[in-house]
């Protein structure tokens, strides 16, 4: 070990070891008696405010199966030119919508059929634009 630029020896350390071994006197250690504070009693808090939080939350795509749609659909118009038909009302309009419609047995599931397809049709076409846009 070098201070100064000159070379420390052993020697000269462990003499201030030594040395500073002898000057220190032994402490006198006191025990503390430990004092135990009371808590101090609970203070009464005043009411809290309620407060309100508000969480965006993450917006959700809802998505249409088109298929679905356009099955219901389908079977949904076709029910309905049959109802009409065995009510006797509106057939007049079901004859001007519809090009094979008729009052006959035959007419009338003809123009279930075409109700079908057009309900088929019109499902698959609104559920596109509901997935589009949505």
């Amino acid at each position: 070990m070098y201070i100064d630029g000159k070379k420390k020896s052993r020697s000269t350390r462990t003499t201030v070891k030594k040395a500073s071994a002898k000057k220190s006197a032994p402490k006198r250690v006191i025990a503390k008696k430990s004092v135990v504070k009371k808590a101090a009693p609970a203070k009464k808090s005043s009411p809290k405010r309620a407060t309100t939080i508000s969480i965006a939350a993450p917006k959700l795509k809802f998505r249409l199966s088109q298929y679905s749609l356009a099955y219901s659909l389908g079977i949904l118009i076709a029910l309905s030119v049959l109802a009409m038909s065995v009510l006797g009302k509106g057939q007049e309009l079901l004859s001007s919508i519809l090009f094979s419609y008729s009052t006959s047995v035959q007419g009338v599931i003809v123009g279930m059929i075409e109700a079908a397809i057009w309900g088929l049709v019109a499902g698959f076409v609104l559920g596109w634009l509901y997935n589009k846009f949505n």
